[in-house]
């Protein structure tokens, strides 16, 4: 707990990192060059924004519909307003998914985000929305742009041969990052969980349900395996971290945002054991 405290000014940081080790090894060049080309930058920047602006409406439905009051509203809505994990690529990778779809739409999502992310939530969310849309905006693409920058200086210093050849080593260097993130993120969530027991497993309960119930649908979504696996990935798993360090502290929506990380750090070791099955 101590430590975690002591971490918390960090989260920020080590959300960008995060993202820097996430795209180090990408071709972002390759990516970028893409969306200067006119229709397949369009198709990807609508992909990009039906998988941002689609869930997130229909989760703020269902929540509605159900009658959930603002704690679970708002945890759904920022849920799905976030981009999909940075190492997105990298697990489909592993998984035997389409690595390449997962990095072009991870990118243009993130590109995306801190336009419409603080957008859905201030329409959505309305007098909950903590901050207005433009302060959360500039946060959020600090965080990106920051990662991204650190991505291309790693690229340039290193070169993308000896980054390609040392793969195991920045594999650990973004285990390492990932769980030095913990620390911060769950500043203070011990005792929130020994306060509210059942909001605790509520929201974990429902970080599974967000997080799985993609990967349960993919026999009905269109292509392939390989695109099937990408597409859940991509619709189901977002980076909620971000949202933790943009969005002023708030006990609960902190509470919710750690708990995410359970399912979501546990996911490569459940698909990929139900993959190899």
């Amino acid at each position: 707990p101590a430590l975690s405290e002591m971490m918390r000014p960090a989260l920020s940081a080590l959300v960008a990192t995060v993202y820097a080790l996430g795209m180090v090894r990408l071709d972002l060049g390759a990516a970028l060059a893409r969306l200067r080309r006119p229709r397949p930058a369009a198709a990807l920047a609508g992909e990009a924004a039906a998988l941002l602006i689609l869930p997130t409406l229909a989760a703020w439905a269902v929540a509605e519909a159900l009658g959930a009051g603002p704690d679970w509203t708002a945890a759904a809505v920022w849920t799905f307003a976030a981009p999909p994990i940075a190492s997105a690529a990298g697990l489909c990778f592993l998984m035997g998914w389409d690595a390449a779809r997962a990095l072009r739409v991870t990118v243009a999502a993130s590109l995306l985000m801190p336009a419409l992310g603080p957008a859905l939530g201030a329409a959505l969310l309305g007098a909950e929305t903590p901050l207005d849309p433009w302060t959360l905006a500039g946060r959020t693409a600090a965080m990106i742009g920051a990662g991204a920058a650190g991505a291309l200086a790693m690229q340039r210093w290193l070169g993308r041969a000896r980054i390609e050849r040392n793969g195991r080593a920045f594999d650990g260097l973004t285990a390492i990052v990932m769980v030095l993130f913990l620390f911060p993120i769950f500043d203070g969530v011990p005792a929130l969980i020994q306060a509210r027991p059942g909001l605790a497993a509520g929201f974990l309960a429902l970080s599974c349900a967000l997080i799985f119930a993609p990967h349960a649908l993919r026999p009905l979504l269109p292509g392939d395996r390989p695109a099937q696996g990408a597409a859940a990935l991509l619709w189901g798993t977002r980076s909620v971290g971000i949202w933790a360090a943009a969005l002023p502290p708030d006990p609960v929506l902190l509470l919710y945002f750690a708990l995410y990380q359970l399912p979501m750090f546990a996911q490569p070791l459940i698909l990929g054991a139900l993959t190899r099955r």
